[in-house]
């Protein structure tokens, strides 16, 4: 992993795509996202610096190795607390032209924003919710005019892949937004020294997750 690590920081070398290719294979098992993350000294900074990178191809396999990395949960408080991950991600997320990596992106915003940890990363980010409410209004972009309210011929009018950018846009938003109300009423009953038994649940409920999307991930 060190020698991977090594050529992949080297984006003059034509063996460069190839390096953050592998690590993006290899992520595609869930067992080892673990020892990639805790055990593998700079692969976070690799990642976001492979995000900038001149190849295309690259930063794709970048965006991907990061989605499959967030898919576990015991690595998403880590990824969310790495210097420049977010504001990377957020970027990649809006980057049109692009759409396997605003795909990816996108997705791993979604995947970190359903673990607890990650919220005051997330909803501190002055690119995180900015970036998630341009994409989950794509389909404005389509639409003919401002009176025009047919919403579902102009989300229709998408890409299948965009329709997907909008829905994990969507969801990461809700679940953001259903962990601060939950955190606001948790603090409200502390600051009143409510006893739980004793007062009204007020607890959210927060979005059903059908699935943690991945890259090609292996079973």
């Amino acid at each position: 992993m060190e020698s991977i690590i090594e050529v992949a920081n080297r984006h003059d070398s034509p063996a460069h795509t190839l390096c953050i290719a592998m690590l993006a294979h290899l992520s595609r098992l869930g067992e080892n996202a673990y020892q990639m993350i805790f055990n593998t000294k700079d692969l976070l900074r690799t990642l976001v610096r492979a995000t900038n990178s001149n190849d295309s191809e690259c930063r794709k396999y970048a965006c991907f190795t990061l989605e499959n990395l967030s898919c576990e949960p015991s690595c998403r408080q880590e990824m969310a607390n790495s210097p420049g991950l977010i504001a990377t991600v957020c970027f990649c997320s809006t980057n049109d032209g692009f759409e396997d990596q605003q795909l990816a992106s996108v997705s791993t915003l979604r995947n970190l924003s359903k673990d607890f940890s990650c919220m005051i990363p997330l909803s501190t980010s002055k690119d995180c919710l900015l970036a998630l409410m341009q994409i989950a209004r794509m389909h404005q972009k389509k639409r003919v005019c401002k009176d025009d309210d047919n919403i579902i011929e102009a989300v229709n009018q998408l890409s299948e892949k965009k329709r997907m950018m909008e829905y994990f846009a969507c969801d990461a938003v809700a679940t953001i937004c259903a962990w601060m109300v939950m955190e606001a009423n948790s603090k409200k009953k502390r600051l009143a020294n409510l006893d739980e038994d004793d007062s009204e649940d007020d607890s959210v409920e927060r979005p059903t997750i059908l699935r943690v999307p991945g890259w090609e991930l292996w079973d």
